[in-house]
């Protein structure tokens, strides 16, 4: 399955903390609530796998208006925790089974984007 999402929320801005009665709680930003809303709308056609995956990102750096890639570039290692946790249920239903990831840079092009290619992995037999 392939799928082209947007360009993603940085993982700095995807968790927010804040302290409640002495401990630090952790959640989901509204950015992030709403990456991974876009990508279940883009995904809904397609039904979660139960087994293990192998998944291929290609990160598509924003184009700036001078049709150059934009300097401000995410880093690659942001990308994937990001688009893992708003792939579930989506797609497969636990990152668990996520057992192979690969992730480069593509070409840049206008907004970004996010190119996810995923892959169900046969059964090693033992």
């Amino acid at each position: 399955m392939k799928l082209k999402l947007p360009y993603p929320v940085s993982a700095n801005r995807y968790w927010k903390t804040r302290a409640v009665k002495n401990f630090a709680q952790t959640y989901l930003s509204a950015e992030a609530r709403d990456y991974r809303r876009q990508v279940m709308r883009i995904a809904a056609d397609f039904r979660a796998v139960q087994g293990d995956v192998s998944i291929g990102l290609v990160l598509a750096p924003k184009l700036t208006k001078k049709n150059e890639a934009s300097k401000v570039l995410m880093d690659l290692d942001n990308s994937i925790k990001v688009t893992l946790d708003a792939l579930i249920g989506v797609v497969y239903v636990d990152d668990k089974q996520v057992k192979r990831i690969t992730a480069e840079y593509g070409q840049p092009e206008v907004g970004g984007a996010l190119y996810v290619t995923v892959k169900e992995m046969e059964c090693l037999s033992e």
